[in-house]
């Protein structure tokens, strides 16, 4: 499934919601999904800055991280200057519009938030969920260390929450195996360029 750069732009400012990023606070949240995966880097931690790697991701690089199920993204920076990383995918069906801006923003540690991501069923009306992102970084020797990245979706929607049980099954469910499938791709992404010095420039 290809979507134009413009489509992936379009998308994700349909995620910002009507009262700009911060218009959820406040807001009771319930969970629908937490999953999470790790994998090895093999590259020194101190030469590693996972929120350099996730806001200078292109979007080539973002789709090679799981390229049935990536479709494109953009980086993009609000009035006061925040960055925000827009991305789509497609997991379990169902087409997902992003728009994540980190709270924690530091070599080891990122966590991004898309405070209003679009869910767009294959039929049926679009609608919003809250999904953060997180990585971490855990030293392993002096040249590796792990990746731990998890996956948290969240709504505001309490019917919504109470209608998303399903029966307890031994196969992952599609968006953990989809960050099984893309975390092992993001490390391996990080540890080239660490390998080739791209964070020596960054703090």
């Amino acid at each position: 499934m290809a979507i134009s750069r413009r489509k992936v732009v379009a998308m994700g400012v349909l995620a910002l919601p009507a009262g700009g990023l911060a218009s959820a606070q406040g807001a009771t949240f319930f969970v629908l999904q937490r999953v999470a995966a790790s994998a090895t880097v093999r590259a020194a931690m101190e030469s590693v800055d996972l929120t350099a790697w996730a806001f200078q991701l292109t979007s080539e690089e973002y789709v090679s991280c799981a390229p049935r199920e990536h479709h494109g993204s953009v980086q993009a920076q609000l009035a006061d200057g925040r960055r925000v990383f827009v991305s789509v995918e497609t997991i379990g069906g169902l087409l997902l519009s992003h728009s994540y801006l980190a709270e924690v923003a530091a070599r080891n540690h990122l966590q991004a938030v898309s405070p209003a991501s679009q869910v767009i069923p294959r039929s049926g009306a679009p609608y919003p969920v809250r999904v953060t992102w997180e990585l971490k970084l855990e030293p392993l020797t002096a040249k590796s260390c792990r990746l731990d990245c998890a996956v948290l979706v969240e709504t505001a929607d309490r019917e919504l929450a109470q209608g998303s049980t399903h029966p307890a099954s031994d196969a992952p469910s599609p968006l953990q195996a989809h960050c099984s499938v893309e975390t092992p791709l993001y490390a391996a992404d990080i540890e080239r360029k660490a390998l080739q010095g791209f964070y020596r420039s960054r703090g």
